[in-house]
């Protein structure tokens, strides 16, 4: 093996060399770091896709629950007004069954008067 002279050290041409093998060293390496901060970025965007997709699927789930419970909730409100006027209905016929049962005991009460009277 050679000892390199001392002129070989200063030689323009090496010098020269070595300072592009740096520079190319150091493009690689920015190229390198810009990659990999691209394939991070990427990966976060892909991160934030698929969360965004989750969250528009949980959205679709909760309008269709909202949905059947609207409907749940007109059935029910149908079904009080129903209810209403069956219970409307019902206090009118017992109202009227009182007033048949009032005439009735009236009659009775009546009629008992006149037999006492007549007898």
């Amino acid at each position: 093996m050679a000892i390199p002279d001392a002129d070989d050290r200063t030689d323009p041409r090496r010098t020269a060399g070595a300072a592009e093998t740096s520079e190319a060293e150091r493009s690689e390496h920015r190229l390198e770091h810009r990659l990999e901060r691209f394939e991070r970025l990427e990966a976060l965007v892909r991160a934030l896709v698929d969360r965004f997709q989750a969250s528009r699927a949980r959205e679709a789930e909760l309008r269709g629950t909202v949905s059947e419970r609207e409907g749940r909730i007109r059935t029910l409100e149908e079904q009080v007004i129903q209810l209403n006027q069956s219970r409307r209905d019902a206090t009118k016929r017992i109202d009227e069954l009182i007033g048949v049962l009032d005439r009735l005991e009236a009659q009775i009460g009546a009629r008992t008067t006149a037999s006492s009277r007549d007898g």
